[in-house]
């Protein structure tokens, strides 16, 4: 994969963590045979034996005379990968405290045992090295190795002393080439696009910003011993000081095998001497060969042309001959033709007036046409208005006409009893239906004005619901949380008091700019919203290390703003997006992630997780026991709980939807709560769906006491936080 930003090549699927250490030399990936089997077998490169030879007349000298031109021995250095050990060698002979680094042991007593030079074994970071201690550390074709090169070079400035350098060798990306140039040009670069080795490829533009962001912001580029696909550069925090001949001369007599590796300078300079002579006269024996070449082509050439132009004049001057009799023939047709264009001329002129009248009458009548559309569009939006007031008074006649009928029925039962014949006989029946009618009249009407037909459309929708149920909002009455808590800890949650530090909330909400980047997004309740927002980053402690993941994130600004302020790689995560991963939205079911092991450092649901329907909740639960690398973490906030365990939905949401409501909860019918599901657990529910689903992790509860003191519409009352263990349990 190629960012377009820092033009770095990434090897889109990632090596386990544990490749960094080699435990089992015959099966780690950078074990004994990765310098025998590999190496020789599969690249076609000389084995570890062979290099401990060949490398010492070639590639270090020519690292020892760059390294030379910055540090002086007995400066202390360090090579990472040092691999066959000669240039750990070839530093020690020259004075330099050297010493090398391997991540196979079977490597390291081998270069013990052939060079007699101090090894060191396992990464860098495992080192024992105290800070600003080292001269100079070197990593040969090591960075494209490193599974963070950024962490590595950032732990390896803090080891070197302040005007300390780092000398890498890296492949080269050549800058801004697709692909399909490189191949198309037969790049040799192609040669380092090795999935297995190589994680990381940078261009210089990658290297500069690498070392800019670790510290070293001074880079000096030196000449590379393989130019067509390597580049070779000198990193420091201060600008380096560059050593005259006469310096290292001095430094290199110091000693016996000083003088000796000054030997093999002076015999590398003048094999190099000799090879540039032999290159500038093959290039003119070649250049020569090829002038020879090149006139003997031209005399053979020319003969063949000067025999083909004799040829050509022959074949002319016939063609000039033909050429004149059908030039006279032709002449005689233009004469022919251009008395007809004049009678064709006439003709078309005639036409064209024709036309102008046709136009004019055209565009009468299609204003004509025009303006019976405006009145036969008019006549239809009326038609429309009026059937719509038609349906309105049929629905009016049809409620009245159920009015009627109850109010006649009512009156037949009364007629249907004793009481009635009795007020019958006494002449004071009149009276009573008198008083009856108005009543039932101004009942009516008050009816009508109390009931809307949304009202009614809610309580036809209630009514489909099972039971148990109630017509209500779920909310907390006095003394529920401290309930809640306190069954929360019976049931073995632990339960911390988390309060707000609300000066530092609003220094977050600027810094996120919420205002001036994301007016819309949630402005009647953008004090809640940007909360859930604070109190997961704070709790999940996002950093610039992590892979973040939004959960159910659709259209949340929180991946933009966690970005910019903390760092994070951030990735967006919804059922609505394409299925599968695309750049840095993953499509489809939460409780069902479609990436790899050990994905992400840290994830957040910010007011989402309530939704999951049926058995969704558990398996995002137990995704996280998944997807969450060692030491990584998840936050659910809000946490909606309850002292029962309960279902809100919206009664006409859920009658369209078909949703399935768990048997064991109590069903909230909101009015206006616009959504089919929201599970509310009581503590008892939450260790059974939860704690029990997740036997590899620890969920700690926090008990937020103060959302009110931010904004009085903040409702966040509980959050969850779910750890992964740094290391596995057995």
């Amino acid at each position: 994969m190629r960012c377009a930003r820092c033009e770095t090549l990434v090897r889109r699927e990632r090596p386990a963590p544990a490749i960094a250490r080699v435990v089992d030399d015959d099966a780690a990936f950078y074990g004994r045979e990765y310098w025998f089997t590999h190496q020789e077998g599969e690249l076609g490169c000389p084995n570890i034996l062979l290099r401990t030879r060949a490398d010492l007349p070639e590639r270090c000298l020519h690292w020892l005379r760059t390294v030379l031109r910055y540090k002086l021995p007995p400066a202390r250095t360090l090579e990472l990968g040092s691999g066959p050990g000669g240039f750990v060698a070839l530093l020690a002979w020259a004075g330099f405290d050297a010493s090398g680094l391997e991540l196979s042991p079977w490597v390291v007593e081998f270069v013990r045992d052939t060079f007699r030079v101090p090894m060191l074994l396992g990464p860098v970071e495992d080192q024992a090295i105290e800070p600003g201690s080292l001269d100079l550390i070197a990593a040969m074709d090591v960075l494209e190795h490193l599974p963070d090169p950024v962490g590595t070079m950032r732990h390896c400035v803090q080891l070197l002393k302040p005007d300390g350098i780092l000398l890498i060798q890296t492949p080269r990306y050549p800058e801004g080439q697709r692909h399909e140039e490189l191949v198309a040009d037969g790049d040799r670069f192609l040669e380092m696009l090795r999935p297995r080795d190589h994680l990381h490829l940078f261009s210089r533009e990658a290297l500069r910003r690498l070392f800019g962001c670790v510290g070293a912001e001074h880079i000096a580029f030196e000449p590379a011993m393989f130019a067509e696909y390597d580049m070779f550069a000198m990193a420091s925090r201060m600008p380096p000081t560059v050593r005259e001949a006469a310096e290292i001369d001095a430094a290199l007599s110091g000693k016996a095998t000083g003088r000796m590796v000054q030997a093999l300078m002076d015999l590398d300079a003048d094999r190099s001497a000799l090879g540039l002579r032999h290159a500038e006269a093959e290039a003119d024996r070649v250049a020569r060969l090829a002038a020879l070449e090149a006139q003997g082509r031209r005399l053979g050439e020319a003969e063949g042309e000067r025999n083909a132009l004799r040829t050509e004049v022959t074949g002319l001057r016939h063609q000039l001959a033909d050429s004149e009799a059908d030039r006279t023939a032709r002449l005689d047709v233009i004469e022919r033709q251009g008395k007809q264009l004049g009678a064709v001329e006439a003709e078309r002129n005639e036409l064209r007036a024709e036309v102008t009248a046709i136009r004019g009458h055209l565009e009468t009548a299609e204003a004509d046409r025009a303006a019976r559309l405006e009145v036969i569009g008019q006549m239809s939006r009326r038609l429309a208005e009026v059937e719509s007031q038609q349906d309105e008074l049929r629905a009016a006649f049809d409620a009245q006409g159920q009015v009627l009928k109850r109010l006649q029925d009512t009156v037949q039962q009364i007629r249907a009893t004793r009481a009635y014949r009795v007020l019958r006989r006494l002449g004071r029946w009149s009276l009573i239906a008198q008083g009856l009618g108005q009543s039932q009249e101004g009942s009516q009407d008050a009816s009508a004005g109390a009931r809307t037909a949304e009202e009614m459309r809610f309580d036809a929708a209630y009514a489909s619901i099972r039971e148990p149920k109630k017509k209500d909002w779920i909310l907390y009455g006095p003394g529920s949380e401290d309930k809640i808590a306190e069954r929360l800890e019976s049931v073995g949650f632990n339960v911390h008091r988390y309060e707000i530090d609300v000066a530092d909330f609003r220094s977050y909400f600027a810094a996120a700019r919420y205002l001036e980047d994301f007016p819309d997004y949630y402005a009647s309740s953008r004090a809640e919203k940007s909360l859930e927002h604070y109190l997961a980053a704070k709790l999940l402690q996002l950093n610039d290390r992590d892979i973040y993941v939004d959960i159910a994130s659709q259209h949340s600004p929180a991946p933009v703003i966690y970005e910019r302020l903390y760092g994070v790689k951030a990735y967006r995560q919804d059922l609505a997006y394409p299925s599968g991963v695309h750049e840095d939205r993953i499509g489809g079911d939460a409780a069902r992630l479609p990436v790899a092991d050990g994905f992400a450092t840290k994830m957040a649901l910010h007011c989402s997780f309530e939704h999951f329907e049926g058995d969704s909740d558990v398996g995002f639960i137990r995704e996280c026991g998944r997807v969450l690398g060692p030491g990584g973490a998840a936050c659910i906030v809000p946490l909606y709980l309850s002292e029962e365990y309960a279902i809100q939905t919206d009664p006409e949401v859920a009658a369209r939807s078909h949703v399935q409501l768990e048997p064991d909860a109590v069903v909230y019918g909101a009015r206006g709560f616009a959504n089919r599901f929201g599970r509310f657990y009581d503590p008892e529910h939450l260790a059974a769906r939860l704690m029990t689903n997740a036997p590899n992790l620890t969920l700690k509860i926090y008990r937020i006491v103060n959302a009110a003191q931010v904004d009085p519409s903040c409702y966040a009352r509980f959050a969850m936080l779910i750890r992964k263990p740094a290391t596995r349990t057995p």
